[in-house]
């Protein structure tokens, strides 16, 4: 047996793991909106909402 994962199972895993890092952005996005439309928005000192 290989003791190295075959290659379809790493593609997947590259692909997998590009997805979780895009939703965790997409969940912070909507975290900061949220708390805008709750009336807690506010812009710190470089223009980026906080």
């Amino acid at each position: 047996m290989s003791a190295e994962p075959p290659a379809p199972l790493e593609a997947e895993n590259a692909a997998l793991r590009k997805k979780v890092r895009e939703l965790e952005e997409e969940r912070e996005i909507l975290r900061k909106a949220a708390k805008c439309f709750a009336g807690d928005c506010v812009l710190n000192m470089k223009g980026s909402w906080l």
